[in-house]
């Protein structure tokens, strides 16, 4: 039987590396090499990852061969015709952007794949940090001999990350990141006990507590008495092949009826994402694949964190707890709001007005369809793209004479799918004035009405001091939330 032979290496350097890998019969099968690999097949999505390079026997055909390496590399595509004799294709992959050039270094903050897969996956996604779910409300039989496993000077994962989820009648999903030792999560009520049992014992470890995604009924909760580190805006419902659009299932947050189809679906999120800024929260931007769950390769929904010094896992986690990133399954995006990038504070004198630029640049391998600034949840500047265009900008001069933010926004056109990028925000502080916009305290004040109403009814308690417990945690996120809409209502006068 013939032989593909396939060589896979770097433009300018010529190394040899890793990559991801689609090879497909004239039926659309995936055929696996004889040489070692990773096999990754989940509903739609079927790769291999390699290391250097593959060998497969195959009949003779037609094939069609792709090969990836992370949103910065440009993807190889052949058909190939294979008759009676062997066959060598030297591959060479090149960057269309190099963002660890630019110190942006990329995380995928929610996966669940095999220990022995993660070397391979976070090397052929061309991925800086990658995490791995090892406890998800169970502790395995064996546990990881090293907590973090570093690869080279810029690349790590983590081994002994967890997640805590409880979904229909409960809170949600939460992320507990970079644990040094595991925490035991066995089979939680579904109310009790409240998350901040877990995440408290994240934090007391340096661990990092992602929300996930914001439409889960606990991240208001988690959000308002300080328990989330980050907040998934770009999360794993965004898959390569498709969108999953599932939120009424899991009896999430109900979606507003304007946001309508796959790009509704992910504008829904983000609005979400902002009315939690708009109570003064600041919650920086995340993205996570859960590839291994979901039919997604590692890091495809990533967030890219800027660094000011030399990368590694904690000073990356720094910076992204300091809002320094954005989130994306495709595009990169940049903002700057006067000299300030994500995560700045800028403050001024209440009763001096000020006027700032701001700055959205989007890039992409393929045709941008827009790019937005936001404020205040509010878009406030928009550039639409041309037939091709996969770079644009989009400018506004600002007005402040009261506290803000600003953050950016983009979209890519893609068939079947939505690939976007959303920015974590710049802040504007006017004095001692507060951000706070009563219609979205009111929002989230009202879910946690019905979640006291849940908790107080509930018969599924082990203890009453459990009942107590879980409504001293949702009537002081109440009480936040109230306090929100009174500095609204005081800053309006």
């Amino acid at each position: 039987m013939p032989r593909l032979t396939v060589r896979v290496r770097e433009n300018i350097t010529r190394h040899p590396l890793a990559f991801r890998a689609y090879l497909t019969d004239a039926a659309g099968t995936l055929r696996a090499p004889e040489s070692p690999h990773v096999l990754f097949e989940r509903s739609e999505e079927r790769h291999f990852l390699a290391e250097g390079g593959f060998e497969a026997d195959l009949p003779g055909g037609t094939y069609d061969l792709r090969i990836e390496r992370g949103p910065e590399y440009v993807p190889y595509t052949e058909r190939i015709a294979v008759g009676s004799f062997d066959i060598l294709r030297d591959v060479t992959l090149s960057r269309w952007v190099w963002m660890n050039s630019c110190h942006w270094y990329s995380g995928d903050l929610h996966v669940h794949r095999r220990p022995e897969d993660m070397r391979l996956a976070v090397l052929a996604e061309d991925l800086n940090l990658g995490t791995n779910i090892v406890i998800h409300n169970a502790v395995p039989t064996v546990l990881p001999e090293q907590d973090r496993v570093e690869l080279n000077d810029v690349a790590v994962y983590s081994t002994l990350d967890a997640e805590i989820e409880r979904l229909f009648d409960g809170m949600g999903a939460t992320l507990l990141l970079g644990l040094r030792e595991p925490i035991d999560i066995r089979e939680p009520d579904t109310l009790y006990p409240p998350d901040s049992h877990y995440t408290t014992l994240a934090r007391a470890m340096g661990g990092h507590i992602d929300g996930e995604k914001p439409f889960w009924k606990g991240v208001p909760i988690a959000a308002a008495l300080g328990h989330l580190d980050s907040m998934g805006v770009v999360p794993n419902h965004f898959h390569r092949q498709k969108v999953m659009r599932e939120s009424r299932r899991w009896r999430a947050v109900p979606q507003d009826d304007q946001f309508v189809g796959d790009e509704g679906f992910a504008l829904w999120i983000l609005s979400l994402y902002y009315r939690l800024l708009n109570c003064g929260i600041r919650l920086p931007a995340s993205g996570g694949s859960a590839s291994g769950i979901m039919p997604s390769p590692v890091g495809y929904c990533r967030t890219y964190v800027r660094l000011d010094e030399d990368f590694s896992y904690d000073g990356w986690f720094t910076a992204l707890r300091n809002g320094r990133s954005f989130a994306t399954n495709g595009p990169m995006l940049f903002l700057t709001l006067g000299d300030a990038d994500p995560g700045g504070l800028l403050r001024y004198a209440l009763g001096e007005p000020v006027t700032l630029e701001a700055r959205a640049v989007a890039v992409s391998q393929t045709e941008l369809a827009y790019v937005e600034l936001v404020r205040d949840g509010e878009v406030v500047a928009r550039n639409e793209g041309g037939t091709g265009e996969s770079q644009l900008e989009a400018r506004v001069q600002l007005d402040f004479a009261r506290s803000g933010w600003v953050a950016a926004r983009c979209f890519e056109r893609h068939e079947g799918n939505v690939r976007y990028a959303q920015t974590s925000p710049v802040y504007v502080f006017m004095g001692t004035d507060p951000i706070a916009v009563e219609r979205d305290a009111l929002f989230f004040e009202q879910a946690i009405a019905r979640l006291i109403a849940q908790a107080e009814s509930w018969t599924g308690f082990r203890e009453s001091r459990h009942r107590d417990e879980t409504l001293g945690e949702l009537r002081a996120a109440r009480d936040f939330y109230d306090m929100v809409q009174e500095a609204a209502r005081a800053r309006s006068q």
